[in-house]
């Protein structure tokens, strides 16, 4: 596989890619949605002494054994790699242009949402807090 690409998820199903890569279990059970709407409310960046509110929210399109995970947001889809873990969801999203957006999300809801990226020369990374949801 060339550096840089994404790995599909094959598996049976939904529920068979997550409980064998996850053991089981309620985070399992959670994270064998197909899709999850993500909503952030604060935002951090570098140039900020403390964080601020912020709207930002997208679906993520899991699509186990069929392609790779979909994000759909404001800036249009983009493909992502999975990440799962016994505890969390990962997904980075590597853009085009070299930078990377990555999502992680507990069972619980939990979810941080990282931006690296460039405006001209300079390095803008931001990173926003708050949940994603499993839905049918």
């Amino acid at each position: 596989m060339a550096a840089g690409s994404i790995r599909p998820l094959r598996a049976a199903g939904p529920a068979a890619a997550v409980l064998a890569l996850c053991g089981g279990g309620a985070a399992a059970q959670m994270l064998a949605s197909p899709r999850f709407v993500c909503e952030f409310t604060r935002m951090c960046m570098p140039d900020l002494d403390r964080c601020a509110p912020a709207e930002l929210s997208f679906e993520i399109e899991m699509r186990y054994g069929v392609s790779v995970p979909l994000v759909r947001g404001p800036e249009g889809e983009q493909a992502a790699m999975a990440l799962p873990g016994d505890r969390v969801m990962s997904l980075l999203e590597p853009l085009p242009d070299g930078g990377l957006r990555t999502t992680t999300f507990s069972f619980t809801g939990q979810a941080v949402h990282s931006r690296h990226r460039l405006a001209g020369d300079h390095l803008l990374p931001a990173q926003y807090h708050g949940v994603c949801r499993g839905e049918e």
